[in-house]
């Protein structure tokens, strides 16, 4: 049997290494065809030879690559899942965040931040990365992490002290009841300061988080329908980004919501030489979705998870985003 067994190992290395043909083997063994096939067979079997079909948007690094090039950005970086629990997730993402934005953030630099959860974890839990002794700067009124009553301004100013910065912060609240309560907030001489700060950014770290009050989309039981439907309905919000609701196209929407929203406008943000996204949660695709397709982000660090469905739905519906766009110049 050992003979054997080193014999059906040799064929195999002959076809698998050395890339012969199953007639080449035989005829250069002097065993019919027949025989190398059963070889073949068997030593799978036995599991000597293992045959792994990985899909190509499975492998990390090529779903990055090719997040790169579909979103044109600059950088992406995909956090592998490692099996733990969510806030070891988190806590990778938010290192390698550090890790991204300490070149850009260096003394005398200035930095934006905005109020989505994730951005409150980050000014929480953020290690030490070479921030120290430049400005940190809030992109939206005083909003509060959604789990934890604490403000966006406290959370700014307690991470000033830790890294010794320099913090500008909004004392305005996110949003007001009506539009014309907003714009007496921005004739203040507190929103004055901060939006000629926002001119002068040398980065900002932000996020997307979903927000629909939609019944066609909350009863929907599929990703990929919420996107053919947030595609069609370009009225409809795919989440909020920076603080305002944006269709799956990446625009602003014209709405009651956004027109009492105190905060950096995407004209400002585009600005910004180096524009950091930090995603997390699957939960929130549509609206990553969004905001990749605005043209206003240039790093993305985002979970195994999000990226592949992301990848996958672009894919299905490509060409994703030139469809979109043409679909956004007739909304």
């Amino acid at each position: 049997m050992k003979d054997k067994l080193l014999k059906w190992i040799h064929i195999a290395e002959l076809y698998y290494y050395d890339h012969l043909t199953q007639a080449e083997i035989a005829k250069r063994l002097g065993v019919s065809r027949s025989s190398v096939s059963m070889a073949l067979t068997e030593v799978r079997k036995l599991g000597l030879v293992q045959i792994k079909i990985q899909k190509p948007y499975s492998n990390k690094e090529y779903v990055a690559a090719s997040l790169t090039k579909k979103f044109r950005l600059k950088t992406c970086q995909v956090i592998a899942a490692t099996g733990k629990n969510e806030s070891s997730l988190y806590q990778m993402i938010l290192r390698s965040a550090a890790e991204r934005l300490s070149p850009y953030w260096k003394k005398g630099d200035s930095g934006g931040i905005s109020g989505e959860n994730i951005c409150f974890q980050f000014l929480s839990q953020a290690p030490a990365a070479g921030f120290s002794h430049s400005q940190i700067v809030s992109l939206v009124g005083n909003t509060f992490h959604s789990l934890r009553s604490v403000s966006l301004s406290d959370t700014i100013l307690d991470f000033s002290r830790r890294f010794d910065l320099e913090p500008h912060v909004l004392y305005t609240p996110y949003m007001t009841q009506f539009s014309s309560d907003r714009r007496t907030y921005e004739r203040a001489k507190n929103y004055s300061c901060i939006s000629k700060l926002w001119n002068g950014l040398d980065c900002v770290l932000t996020s997307a988080e979903a927000f629909t009050a939609a019944e066609d989309i909350l009863q929907m039981d599929s990703l990929e329908k919420k996107l053919q439907y947030l595609m069609e309905h370009l009225e409809q919000s795919a989440g909020c980004f920076c603080g305002r609701q944006i269709n799956i196209a990446g625009a602003p929407l014209e709405n009651d919501y956004n027109h009492c929203v105190i905060g950096i406008r995407q004209d400002a943000l585009k600005h910004v030489p180096a524009v950091f996204f930090i995603a997390a949660d699957p939960g929130h695709v549509t609206a990553v979705i969004g905001a990749l397709n605005s043209g206003l982000i240039h790093h993305l660090i985002i979970d195994e998870t999000s990226a592949r469905q992301i990848l996958e739905l672009s894919m299905e519906y490509y060409p994703f985003r030139e469809f979109l766009t043409a679909r956004a110049t007739c909304f």
